[in-house]
This record gives C-alpha cells, structure tokens and sequence, in this order.
C-alpha cells in the first residue's frame, strides 16, 4: 500500500495547476484514478482506452507486468449466468486470474512474449493477453499510459469473454494500478461485465532485453505485415457499386462479437462492439473456435494427414484409439473417415442433435484424456452400419483427434503431435497466421490431448485468412497443393465431391468437418451447388462461398441465419456457376 500511497503524491505533486487545459484532458481513468487505484461505480465507455496519440514515448517499459486481483478490487455483473457460474464462490468468475505478463516496447507497440491461452491456477479462467499500445498523455505528468487487450476463457471449455487492461508505468518500474474492464463475449450462457482495479509490478527480467523480446518485435512485424487490408464493410459499396453492406448485419448485431466480408484480399469488418462502445483494438480480438475446430483441426488436419500417408482416412478407429477396443465390435469397422463424417453408426438416437444435447456434456465436462476418450468409445451403442446414418457427435472428433496423433506417433515417434506438427508448423506457420492461432485446448495430463472438436482461438484476420486461402488459393501453400484434393472437393462440396451425400437435415449435409448448404436454396442455383461452410456453437459462422468471397459471423444469440449474406454476395458475383 506504501508503493501506491507514494505514486499517488508524486502524481499530484507532478500534474500542471488547476485550469491547465492539460490536466483536464480525460474526465475518466485519469491518472490519480490509476494511482490510488479508484473503481468506478460502473464499467467506463471504452474510448477512455483509446489511444490519445500514437509515436514516441517518454517511458519505455522495464520487463515484467504482474497483476494480482483482489476481491476488494472486483466488479461484476450478469446478464446470462446458467448454473450460478458468477455467484459460485468455488468458481470465483467475479475475479480474475493473477497475471505475468513479459512485455517488450517497440514504439508505441506493448508486445507480450506470449500469445497463447495461459492455464493457471484460477478454478475457473483461462487467459490470453494481445498486443498493445503505449502513449502520452499531457494530463499524466510525464508517466506513459498503456493497454492491453485480453481475453478470459472458461477452463476446459470455449466461451471467450474480451476485455481491456490500463496502467501508468514509468521506465524506472513504477506503475500504477491496472484497470481492467471485460464487456463482451462470445457465449450463450455467461455473459458477464467485469471491472476493476488490481495492484501491479513490474519487475526487469532478462527476457523484456534478450533475442526472445527482438524475436517477438520480428514475428509481430511480420504478422501485421501479412494482414489483410482492412476496411468498414460500410466501405463495401465503394468497391462493388450497388452493393448493401447491411445484407452483410447479422439479425442480432447486439449479440455478435464481430463479422466481415473478405472481397478480392479486401477484409471489410462490421462491427466490434461492446456493452460500453467500440473496442478500440478490433485487431487483436480473441474469438472462439468452437465446432469450427472440427473443420480446421480434425478438417484440415485428416486432410493433410492424407496428403502424406493417402491410408490414413481408412484405418480402423479401434486400431489407433485402445479405448475403443471394447471387445464388442462397435468400433472395429469404423474408420478415420466415418468419424470425420460423423456416420460410426453409434447413437442413441437418430433425431437431430438429440444426442449431441442431452450428453455432450458427459463428455465436455471431464478433464483427463482417459476420462474422456472413455465416454467417447463407450456413449453410444451400435445401431446402424457406419457410413449409413449422419449423427452429430462432438465426441467422434475427439477420437479423430486421438487417431491423427496415434497414427503419427508410429510414423515420427512418440513426442509426434498432429495439431502441432501438421496443421500449426506446416500450415498455420507458412501461412503467417497469428501466435493465438497455434494454441488448442488439451486435457489436465500427462497426455495432453488436442480436443479437436472444440477449443481453438482465433483473431479476425486468422479467420479471413483461412477462409480466404480455401476460397481463393485452394489450400495451396506456395502454389504447391498441401492437402488431399479428393477430401477438400468433398469438404468443399465441389465438383466430384458435390454429391452432399451425408445429409444432416433435410437441407443442410456434412463432409470431412465441414457444412453445406443448398445453393438453391440460399442463393436461388440451378443443379448441384452447395455453399461450404464451418460452424460453430452459439451463431458462429465461416463461409467459404464459390464465388470466391468469404463471409463470417461471431455471435451467441443462437441463430445461424446469414442466408441474406449469401443472397447479396451471389447479387454483387455469380456463386451458382
């Protein structure tokens, strides 16, 4: 308490006289506010993060942020809260994790060293924090303001809330309080408003000075270097005249996380709105992969997989999976493929998600690769031949998971990782996706097995991008083909591989991970056209129409109607053909 009773007086005793106009620059989160560690009533409009000028700083910061949150500190309120998660004390949603947080500046840049989920010992966050920006401003008496943009995630789940870290810091480590601020996410069922002030420090450490902190300047150069160019999607008409961009505008826009359109390398975002204004830092939003995972994860990574060995999609699941070797056949005859396809011929019932709805969370819920890979061989029973029957089962992919690593395990050696090996290094890397991007959920083991049907975060141009390198490279990575084209036809729903046929309604099929939809129905086609999409839990959508345009959808009102998106882009160019 000291440290901060000092920092207060020096601030004071630093800030021009009453009537300067530059002490009277905020009328929020000023500087005596972040020194004596004030909050606010409620959580503050997000433009008190906005940066007041960008360019050179008077502060360089020293290393090492740690921020330890208190109960005393903590505001929370909740909008959705199914099971109580905000007022369970074993929980303790209402407060956030301790953070450590190795930063390096470069410019106006605050560079984490790390990007990727950090687990810890919070019961129920997860953690990511992005880069950020530092600043002056004339109201802080020679102290350097800074934010950081951050994101929590439920332990062992999905659900991704972004939020905002600010402080003052001087070069000499002195730092302020952090005034941290989470007003949007993407999940159905928490959705929460957290605020607060946690006290701070900041230690020097070798790594804020060594290669790692040069090699992270590089990286993120290059990153934001490979980018997209982004506009407003109300820019749209610009490009293509007579275009309607609020075709583009999910039904529930308070209820999406963000959306975009990308046009010939164009990435034209909607919005990136939280509960209190525009989140200044829409770049560096975490969005949740959810389902969509089984189309990039499991997708991608059988695809690759059968690149290099075309016998992998064949191989029977009780072969590569021992908990599945049950001694009563149910999985002796089912294939990589089958599970991919979702059509094991293992299901309770054969009603539309019934299965997936009344005991997905038998399967969600355990920690540990045998706990989970248990439920997975042994839920369902035997009920029709595999590869007859379509019916949805987070847990399939799980064991798709499982199989990939097995099956490269025995080709490369035991360490031998399919997420990270195959789809993170030689995808993801050529493909100057983000760090956030090269992270999945795994089990609490030894094990540590990729979840492969749930659990991978990305930023908004990872997204463009994936979609944009299926939609217009055709999964080529230096012109040279890195998948199985038969598999990606199918995924894709094109040409020899449009034939839909697993059938998960009466409208809508699934192959390889990923969704079609019928083109004549969505985009008025003649014949045989389908519109490939990816999706996931909540009102997360990825399409990667025909016509060579990608549309996409961050939202958790539960709807999955984006059919006018498809109508306006088959408007403004031709998909059917």
């Amino acid at each position: 308490m000291r440290r901060f009773t000092f920092l207060l007086a020096a601030l004071l005793c630093a800030l021009p006289p009453a009537g300067r106009a530059a002490a009277d620059t905020r009328s929020d989160l000023k500087a005596v506010d972040l020194a004596a560690g004030r909050v606010p009533e409620t959580p503050l409009d997000t433009a008190v993060f906005t940066p007041f000028e960008a360019g050179k700083t008077t502060n360089k910061f020293p290393g090492r942020l740690r921020i330890s949150p208190t109960d005393d500190g903590a505001r929370a309120e909740a909008y959705r809260n199914r099971d109580n998660r905000l007022g369970d004390p074993d929980r303790a949603a209402h407060r956030l994790p301790p953070m450590v947080i190795d930063l390096v500046q470069s410019g106006s840049d605050l560079l984490p060293l790390e990007r990727r989920l950090v687990s810890d010992t919070h019961p129920y966050w997860e953690w990511f924090v992005g880069p950020g920006r530092a600043w002056d401003e004339p109201g802080d008496a020679g102290w350097t303001r800074a934010v950081l943009p951050f994101a929590l995630q439920e332990r062992n789940q999905n659900c991704t809330h972004n939020g905002l870290l600010s402080f003052l810091y001087r070069s000499d480590g002195s730092v302020s309080q952090v005034y941290y601020q989470v007003g949007s996410e993407t999940c159905t069922y928490f959705q929460v408003d957290l605020w607060g002030m946690a006290p701070a420090a900041i230690v020097a450490t070798p790594a804020a000075a060594g290669s790692g902190a040069a090699d992270a300047v590089t990286a993120f150069r290059t990153e934001r270097a490979r980018r997209l160019p982004v506009r407003p999607i109300s820019a749209l008409a610009e490009a293509l005249p007579g275009a309607d961009p609020e075709a583009f505008t999910p039904p529930s826009p308070d209820e999406a996380t963000t959306w975009g359109l990308v046009v010939d390398g164009i990435h034209y975002r909607g919005g990136c709105e939280t509960r209190f204004g525009p989140y200044p830092l829409c770049e560096e939003l975490h969005l949740p992969s959810y389902s969509t995972a089984k189309s990039v994860y499991a997708g991608l990574g059988v695809m690759r997989m059968a690149r290099l060995w075309p016998e992998f999609p064949d191989q029977a699941i009780a072969g590569l999976v021992p908990a599945c070797d049950l001694g009563d056949g149910r999985w002796d005859d089912v294939t990589v493929d089958n599970a991919l396809d979702m059509t094991t011929g293992n299901y309770a019932s054969p009603t539309y998600m019934v299965d997936e709805d009344d005991r997905v969370w038998n399967f969600l819920n355990p920690e540990t690769h045998a706990e989970k890979s248990a439920v997975a061989c042994e839920e369902y029973p035997r009920a029709a031949a595999p590869g007859s029957r379509w019916v949805y089962h987070t847990s399939d992919t799980y064991l798709v998971a499982t199989a990939m690593n097995a099956f490269l395990q025995d080709r490369r050696g035991p360490d031998a990782d399919a997420w990270s090996d195959l789809v993170v290094d030689e995808l993801w890397r050529p493909l100057a996706l983000s760090p956030v991007t090269h992270g999945s959920l795994r089990t609490f083991d030894t094990v540590r097995q990729g979840f492969g049907g749930l659990g991978l975060t990305f930023l908004p141009d990872d997204v463009a991008r994936i979609g944009r390198w299926l939609a217009e490279d055709d999964g080529r990575i230096g012109g040279q083909p890195v998948l199985d084209s038969g598999m990606l036809d199918q995924a894709l729903f094109r040409g020899a591989g449009a034939t839909a046929e697993h059938k998960a309604t009466a409208l809508f099929a699934y192959s390889n991970g990923f969704w079609g939809a019928p083109g004549h129905a969505w985009a008025g086609c003649a014949g045989n056209v389908w519109i490939p999409h990816m999706s996931g839990f909540g009102g997360i959508t990825i399409a990667v129409l025909p016509n060579g345009m990608v549309y996409y959808v961050f939202a958790d009102s539960g709807l999955f109607q984006w059919s006018a998106a498809v109508a306006e882009a088959n408007r403004l160019r031709d998909l059917c053909s």
